[in-house]
């Protein structure tokens, strides 16, 4: 699976204009998945985003590589 996440800043909110685009490709598992939004938030500027995780109907949870 590819994903592709894209955040897009505006001038008055945010003091710059633009936009970052992250693209992951062979997205195969949920820790795939957890790294690929990490990997957009520190993208997009939340540079102190050290892992993102997610609770799974089972009650585990599942991180993204540190």
């Amino acid at each position: 699976m590819r994903v592709t996440i894209n955040f897009e800043f505006d001038l008055e909110d945010d003091g710059i204009e633009g936009s970052v685009q992250v693209d992951r490709y062979n997205v195969d598992t949920l820790e795939d998945l957890m790294y690929a939004y990490q990997s957009g938030t520190v993208a997009a500027g939340y540079t102190y985003s050290e892992a993102i995780g997610c609770l799974k109907e089972d009650g585990n949870k599942v991180w993204s590589p540190y």
